[in-house]
């Protein structure tokens, strides 16, 4: 089990959402796990719809995994050390 923490409820941004949920996809992908299961309801956030937060979510996943995609170091050819 990840959690992973947004602050205060009242200064929870969807922005904040979508973070989190990049932050704990690159974490948990780091970890060598390759898959995993995301609730489907979350607490209620303030003036946040519980679908927006969803979309922010999978948003924040899709992102990390996109970048990561992206940024992987190449291997280092051990004949030019």
């Amino acid at each position: 089990m990840l959690l992973v923490g947004l602050g205060q409820a009242k200064d929870c941004t969807i922005d904040k959402v979508r973070g989190a949920a990049s932050y704990g996809a690159r974490f948990i992908r780091d970890m060598g796990i390759k898959h995993f299961i995301v609730p489907g309801s979350f607490a209620q956030l303030s003036e946040i719809s519980n679908t927006e937060v969803i979309k922010a979510v999978l948003e924040g996943i899709s992102l990390a995994f996109i970048l990561l995609k992206n940024t992987k170091p190449k291997k280092m050819d051990r004949r030019t050390k």
